[in-house]
């Protein structure tokens, strides 16, 4: 008679599947061992919708979801002789649930289902849904939260100014920013506003600190407090920047200064996003955190040179709590 045990180790998203043979033949001992390595391995899925942070931890990566809504992830088994011993089991269902509860394919997409507010581990057990964890993805559910905000292009009576695409800033902060914290942007659109700012006559409006004579001119000729927040389209920072917004949260004036970008390395529609998240939500840049400066693909980032979007989950929580 030949009898079967099996052993289960983990080891960061590897798990080493061990089968042993024995027998009590009448000659003695026969003895075989069978050794199959089983990769594991959560991973983004291109048309998620909501939030993916692979930074934070590489080896446990998170991922965000609307309360009531779903998203998808991916998951890389092989070999694919294994896939009908992965199963997916959520720790936290009021939180969150996953289907399939079992493995068909590599890669697998798996649906997170959003429940309530609050956090669960989704993790991939071996052999059965009791079965030892290879691997997990943390998912956290945060309810929506929805803001507006008017863009409000400045002009003077010596400069015409410079306008944005609305959709494109429309498109960048719901579909590719803020949507990763459960944040959604009604943006606003308004005409232009002229404004006699040029106290000095030096053709800048001065943004040296927070608020200077020239901007708190823009701010009182233009704002609309309608809106929860105010961002000021102007032309000729006094320091070359491309935005200016105070800490928040709820900061609610903020300049992004268009003519600057044109030509440059980001966009006008990451700046819109990085000072909307000085002012509504209080977020500093990465190394002011404590985090690591080499984040260079974060959203808030001060030194990128391209147009960095992505949002940690640190950030999801202070956006979001």
């Amino acid at each position: 008679m030949r009898n079967k045990s099996k052993l289960f180790s983990i080891c960061g998203g590897l798990l080493s599947l061990f089968l042993f043979f024995t027998s009590d033949a009448t000659y003695g001992l026969d003895f075989e061992q069978e050794f199959t390595v089983v990769r594991v391995k959560f991973a983004e899925n291109t048309t998620q919708v909501y939030g993916y942070d692979d930074y934070t931890n590489p080896d446990i990566p998170w991922k965000s979801v609307e309360t009531s809504r779903s998203d998808t992830a991916k998951v890389d088994i092989s070999p694919v002789s294994a896939l009908n011993k992965v199963y997916f089991v959520s720790t936290n269902i009021a939180a969150v649930t996953v289907s399939p509860t079992q493995a068909t394919s590599s890669p697998q997409t798996i649906t997170l289902e959003g429940g309530a507010k609050g956090e669960s581990d989704v993790r991939a057990n071996m052999a059965s849904e009791e079965g030892k964890a290879a691997t997990k993805i943390d998912v956290a559910a945060y309810d929506k939260i929805v803001k507006t905000v008017a863009l409000i292009p400045v002009r003077s009576p010596s400069d015409p100014g410079t306008d944005v695409n609305v959709n494109d800033v429309v498109n960048f902060l719901n579909k590719k920013a803020y949507n990763q914290a459960v944040v959604e942007w009604n943006v606003f659109h308004m005409g232009f506003c002229t404004a006699n700012f040029d106290l000095n006559k030096d053709g800048l409006i001065d943004v040296k600190t927070w608020m200077t004579d020239e901007m708190i001119v823009v701010r009182d000729t233009c704002k609309n407090d309608t809106f929860d927040y105010n961002i000021f389209l102007v032309d000729h920072p006094s320091d070359g920047s491309f935005g200016f917004m105070d800490f928040g949260p709820n900061q609610r004036y903020g300049f992004v200064h268009v003519g600057e970008i044109v030509g440059a390395s980001c966009n006008v529609n990451q700046v819109v996003a990085h000072e909307l998240g000085h002012g509504a939500f209080g977020l500093t840049h990465p190394n002011e955190e404590g985090q690591p400066v080499i984040d260079a693909a974060n959203l808030m980032t001060w030194f990128a040179d391209f147009s960095p979007w992505r949002l940690r989950k640190y950030q999801w929580d202070k956006i979001n709590p």
